[in-house]
C-alpha cells in the first residue's frame, strides 16, 4: 500500500518512471498474494488504472511536443506508450482521443481512427467533435465533417484547444495541399 501511495505521489511529481517501477512492483507482488483481501482486490484494480493514467500523460506528452515542434519521429513514441495500457483501460475518453490520433499521424488510418471517436458519443466534450470533424473533413465528407463541428460548437472550447486545432489543419494543409477542403 505504500508503494502504491508513493507511486502516486511519484506520477504528480511527473516521475513517471519511477512511479511506474513502484506500480509494477506492487502488481507484481500482488501476483503472490490473496486477491480476496480486501486491500490487495482493490490494489489488483487500480494498478493498471494509475498505470494506464501514467501511458496517457507520456503519450499525452510526446503528442504536445510533435504539435508545437510537427517532429514526425515523435510519433511512434505515442504508439509505443498507448501500447502498454492494459486492455481493462482501453476504454478511457484521453486513451481513444490519442489512438485516434496515432492512428492519423502514423499511417492516416482514418477508418479506424473514425471508429475510435464513435465510442465517445455520450461524452460532453467539443474535442472528440473536432477530431471527428477533421477525419471526416480530410476523407472528403465535408456534410458530416460540418455536422461534427457544429455539435462541437455546443461545449466549451477553451482558447488553447483553438490555437492547437488551427495549428493541427493548417500543417496538413502545408504538407497535403491536395487537401483544399481542409
Amino acid at each position: 500500500v505504500s508503494k502504491y501511495i508513493i507511486g502516486i505521489a511519484a506520477a504528480f511529481s511527473f516521475d513517471y518512471g519511477y512511479s511506474i517501477k513502484l506500480f509494477e512492483d506492487v502488481w507484481n507482488n500482488l501476483k503472490t498474494l490473496d486477491n480476496k483481501f480486501p486491500i490487495y482486490a482493490k490494489l489488483a484494480t487500480r494498478i493498471p488504472i494509475r498505470l494506464a493514467e501514467i501511458y496517457e500523460a507520456r503519450a499525452g506528452s510526446y503528442y504536445d511536443l510533435w504539435l508545437n515542434k510537427f517532429d514526425d519521429s515523435l510519433i511512434p513514441r505515442i504508439g509505443d506508450e498507448l501500447d502498454k495500457v492494459d486492455e481493462c483501460c482501453k476504454n478511457r475518453y484521453r486513451y481513444i482521443l490519442l489512438k485516434a490520433a496515432f492512428l492519423f499521424l502514423n499511417d492516416r488510418n482514418i477508418e479506424n481512427a473514425i471508429g475510435l471517436l464513435k465510442q465517445c458519443r455520450k461524452i460532453e466534450d467539443c474535442i472528440w467533435h473536432f477530431s471527428l470533424g477533421f477525419l471526416y473533413c480530410y476523407s472528403g465528407d465535408l456534410k458530416l465533417a460540418i455536422r461534427e463541428y457544429r455539435n462541437a460548437m455546443h461545449y466549451p472550447i477553451y482558447p488553447p484547444t483553438i490555437r492547437q486545432i488551427e495549428s493541427f489543419i493548417l500543417h496538413f494543409i502545408d504538407i497535403e495541399p491536395e487537401k483544399y477542403q481542409l
